[in-house]
């Protein structure tokens, strides 16, 4: 998508108060292209969904996908599935969970997370009183992300919905998260 392009997009978007949503899922965005997007969504505050799933979602990316969701108290609803988001990208995007108070229902499917990007994730989930629905589907979660996960689980009353299909949770893993979810 050139300069040209992305410019028409959002401000066809910009000026169109009746779009809600937006899906850019599997549009082979380069990184650098997502970044220009972000930067021009960042005051719209008529978007409540935002998917931008199958694009690459580098550390660079994740920073400005951090910013965005710091600066716009009013997107509900981020799908990143399949975006190759790595452990450290999780946490970027995780820390504006801190502030932000819009965010209803995040979506980081198939992105191979593991234990270590769970961690920023329980300190979010103690904290946010937004978020109602993550979907953590095939990733690489196992007992010890459970564990983890749980902490955050027994902390938190917002969230209603969470999906962990595919991973390696095994028995002790789906032990310790029913326990959690019945305290």
């Amino acid at each position: 998508m050139n300069s040209e392009a992305i410019d028409s997009l959002t401000d066809t978007v910009t000026k169109n108060k009746r779009v809600r949503s937006l899906s850019l899922a599997r549009c082979r965005l380069r990184p650098r292209t997502i970044q220009k997007l972000l930067h021009k969504f960042m005051r719209l505050h008529h978007l409540k969904a935002l998917d931008l799933s199958g694009n690459d979602i580098t550390f660079t990316v994740a920073e400005d996908v951090s910013l965005l969701l710091e600066v716009d108290q009013y997107l509900e609803q981020l799908l990143l599935d399949h975006c190759v988001v790595s452990d450290a990208s999780c946490e970027k995007i995780l820390q504006s969970l801190h502030v932000n108070r819009s965010l209803r229902l995040l979506s980081l499917a198939h992105n191979n997370l593991s234990a270590s990007g769970i961690i920023p994730l329980a300190d979010v989930l103690r904290e946010n009183t937004a978020l109602a629905a993550l979907n953590l589907s095939g990733n690489k979660l196992d007992a010890a992300a459970a564990n983890i996960l749980a902490d955050g689980l027994r902390a938190t009353s917002s969230l209603v919905i969470l999906n962990l299909d595919d991973n390696d949770l095994g028995d002790e893993g789906a032990s310790v998260l029913l326990q959690a979810l019945q305290d």
